[in-house]
């Protein structure tokens, strides 16, 4: 797959810390490779901008099973079933969002993964009533504040969806948290 960007680029801007405007799955984010209270405080003071979950990407199921203690049995049918990103939601002591750890799918977020050599946060944009699919949908205040807007498919129009997000509730079943294609 050909992409848009000089992938050393991306890679040199997250390796730097900085904050990267970018296509992950089917809509644009802010990614950035650490967790850092800088980070936190900016998302919070764009939250207006932001999706309120901050995504953990990853590219195996054994990373997702390295975060929980016991991971419930159906997830790995889940993930032979849905061509979408299945988000396990854990909230971190201490962190503003609530956090999900989730396996990417998308060729690019997967070459990015893999040239980093390490898992990456993303935070999904907000647009209208769903998440921004398309670079023109992006408020200019989110632009103006991460360092760095990737390329790839800055043309295209993306689903603009989340990734599906699971939780264990106090019984060990799965609750769907937000499942739908627009929400």
């Amino acid at each position: 797959m050909v992409f848009e960007d000089k992938l050393h680029d991306i890679i040199e801007t997250l390796e730097k810390d900085n904050l990267l405007l970018a296509p992950i799955e089917f809509a644009w984010a802010i990614v950035f490779k650490n967790r850092s209270t800088a980070i936190d405080q900016l998302l919070e003071d764009h939250k207006s901008f932001l999706d309120g979950t901050i995504y953990q990407m990853v590219s195996t199921l054994q990373e997702v099973s390295n975060k929980f203690d016991r991971l419930h049995p159906r997830v790995d049918t889940l993930l032979l079933y849905h061509r979408r990103p299945l988000g396990i939601r854990y909230r971190a002591h201490g962190q503003i969002c609530p956090e999900a750890i989730c396996i990417a799918f998308d060729p690019y977020a997967r070459k990015v993964l893999d040239l980093l050599g390490a898992p990456f946060y993303c935070v999904y944009i907000k647009a209208g009533n769903g998440l921004a699919g398309n670079y023109r949908d992006i408020h200019s205040k989110v632009i103006s504040f991460s360092n760095y807007s990737a390329l790839h498919k800055r043309k295209e129009n993306l689903a603009g969806i989340k990734p599906i997000v699971i939780e264990n509730d106090e019984e060990g079943n799965l609750d769907f948290l937000y499942s739908s294609s627009r929400e």
